[in-house]
């Protein structure tokens, strides 16, 4: 059955990067402006996924927490919300890139940061995901994932090792 997922940073790697780390072997991922226009407004449901790559880092902590929280609310019973950021270590002192893309977001953006696994879980959680898992990629960011409540996909998962924030 199709699947559909919305890319609102339109960064063009929704499908690239999900398809071998769940069961969306026909994942069909739309791409929107960065402004999230489809999203400001939906709050019924709609997508299997919601994918929200390298955006994060633009926003201050509360438009993070909007942002998710208007992205959980398009999802339909267990569609997935998706993170995908350079995340900082608890302590804020590594992995290395990861520390310096912040001074660049301090820098160059108005609110931008680099956020914590911890920070990023509890948006979601704030937002009514549940089953939030983080997995490192392997080009230095890292997925994190949470679940709208809903029937549970039974399909055993494909990828690589997952750890809980």
């Amino acid at each position: 059955a199709q699947r559909d997922g919305i890319d609102p940073g339109r960064a063009g790697v929704g499908e690239l990067v999900l398809r071998d780390l769940d069961d969306l072997p026909e994942f069909r991922c739309k791409e929107q402006e960065p402004v999230v226009p489809e999203l400001a407004d939906r709050d019924d449901g709609g997508y299997d996924l919601v994918f929200l790559s390298a955006i994060i880092h633009s926003n201050s902590p509360r438009g993070n927490r909007d942002l998710i929280r208007k992205g959980a609310a398009a999802l339909n019973p267990s569609g997935q919300l998706v993170v995908q950021d350079f995340i900082v270590d608890e302590d804020r002192v590594g992995p290395p890139f990861n520390v310096l893309f912040a001074l660049n977001m301090l820098v160059g953006t108005d609110a931008g940061d680099t956020y914590t696994g911890s920070e990023v879980r509890q948006w979601m959680l704030e937002a009514g995901l549940h089953g939030v898992v983080r997995q490192e990629t392997p080009f230095g960011t890292s997925l994190i994932v949470g679940r709208r409540a809903g029937k549970e996909n039974s399909r055993p998962r494909r990828g690589g090792a997952r750890r809980r924030d």
